[in-house]
């Protein structure tokens, strides 16, 4: 069906993402911004200021790139571990503190999304999905989470997907997510202290909460699901891909 697939996993990602690819493909790690040679190709990029345009151009036109990483839940029912298959991402992205009305997600191409949900769903793991949110501040509070999954479409979030959607579009490449649920709607996470305007402050009113320690504790452990699922799922997204 398709030429050439590469798969993005990201520079300013966890660890544990980048090993659920490691652990899937038992390949090494490319440079950052280099195109790797193989099939499927892999792509790492750091998105924290938008997909860098050198390795957006090196990817052949009429290719589809695979997004693959973690998210976090926005609706009851997608746990931690879950798989879900990206229907939509947001057309940019969002400062959720500032901006109270959501716009309307992109959809992404029916095809594609129809054979990765038809092919995850051969997997032992519950499989979710829905439209992607992107952030601009890593969403940790558990009543945040639970806001916007309640007054909007949006099933989950991330920090990266309609900045890299975006670029995809602006070349003629298709884009397509599959992403594993780190953290559920109803779970308070540690904040993310990297490059966040005030992060420290709330990582101390976080460390104080009496709950703290068992939070931590339901972070790592979602992590560990999310990336076991996930080094399931990758293999599995490309077959369908390349049939």
């Amino acid at each position: 069906m398709l030429r050439f697939v590469a798969v993005i996993v990201l520079a300013c990602a966890t660890d544990l993402e980048w090993s659920a690819w490691r652990d899937s493909a038992g390949r090494p790690r490319p440079a950052i911004g280099t195109l790797s040679t193989g099939s499927p190709a892999l792509l790492l990029l750091g998105l924290a200021a938008g997909p860098d345009p050198a390795a957006m151009d090196a990817i052949p036109a009429g290719s589809t790139v695979l997004h693959v990483g973690f998210c976090g839940g926005l609706r009851r029912g997608l746990n931690a571990g879950d798989v879900v298959v990206a229907t939509a991402v947001s057309p940019r992205v969002l400062d959720v503190e500032a901006e109270n009305q959501l716009p309307d997600p992109v959809r992404l191409d029916q095809d594609g999304v129809d054979a990765l949900r038809a092919s995850l769903a051969e997997l032992p793991d519950r499989l979710g999905q829905g439209a992607l949110l992107t952030v601009s501040t890593f969403l940790h509070r558990a009543a945040d989470k639970e806001a916007i999954g309640e007054a909007w479409t949006y099933v989950a979030c991330d920090l990266e997907a309609s900045m890299l959607a975006a670029a995809c579009r602006e070349r003629g490449l298709r884009y397509l997510g599959v992403r594993a649920v780190s953290d559920a709607a109803d779970h308070t996470v540690k904040p993310a202290i990297r490059g966040a305007p005030g992060a420290a402050s709330r990582l101390l009113r976080w460390a104080a909460r009496p709950t703290a320690a068992a939070e931590a504790t339901r972070a790592i452990w979602g992590g560990r699901r999310a990336r076991a699922t996930l080094s399931r799922a990758i293999p599995q997204a490309l077959a369908a891909l390349q049939d």
